[in-house]
């Protein structure tokens, strides 16, 4: 439904990233919609299809933007998740606060179930974290980002968070 690959193919992609003998600086973002079940019982399926699908081709075009290299999937029904190589801490922060706007732009089309659109937690990570390490991380990010509010994005870098908000 979002044109983008599943998990599965997410971590076939990541495994191959992570096995390779010299990395640089990764980025990793897991970007969670907000108030998908909300949408999908008050509004029907083909609402919440929207919503996804409307927010993955945001996803799409940004990451074709940035990089031929990146990897994008759909983790789950609300959840997206984004593999950079390469990118530093300040390139993260920017397009993190693009998507963010971006994806913002679904509740003034209406599209959203709420001003509550998104949260995304992303992290840059060095040749040393392996991959389990990685996600982990960037789910501490995502978390971080649910507990400061609706439409928060935290940015997780060697040195620690930096918040980019949209509230």
């Amino acid at each position: 439904m979002s044109g983008l690959g599943n998990r599965h193919f997410f971590e076939s992609q990541m495994k191959s990233h992570f096995s390779e003998r010299e990395r640089g600086f990764d980025a990793l973002a897991l970007i969670s919609l907000a108030d998908l079940a909300k949408l999908n019982n008050e509004k029907g399926y083909e609402s919440a299809d929207l919503f996804i699908q409307s927010a993955a081709e945001i996803l799409s075009k940004k990451v074709s933007e940035v990089s031929t290299f990146a990897t994008l999937a759909r983790l789950s029904g609300a959840d997206f998740v984004l593999l950079i190589p390469n990118f530093g801490r300040s390139q993260l922060e920017l397009i993190v606060s693009e998507i963010m706007g971006e994806l913002m732009e679904l509740h003034t089309a209406e599209i959203s179930y709420s001003e509550s659109v998104a949260n995304i937690g992303a992290v840059i990570i060095d040749g040393s974290v392996d991959r389990s390490n990685a996600m982990s991380q960037a789910d501490e990010a995502l978390r971080e980002a649910k507990r400061q509010g609706i439409n928060t994005a935290k940015v997780l870098g060697l040195q620690g968070f930096s918040k980019c908000g949209y509230q």
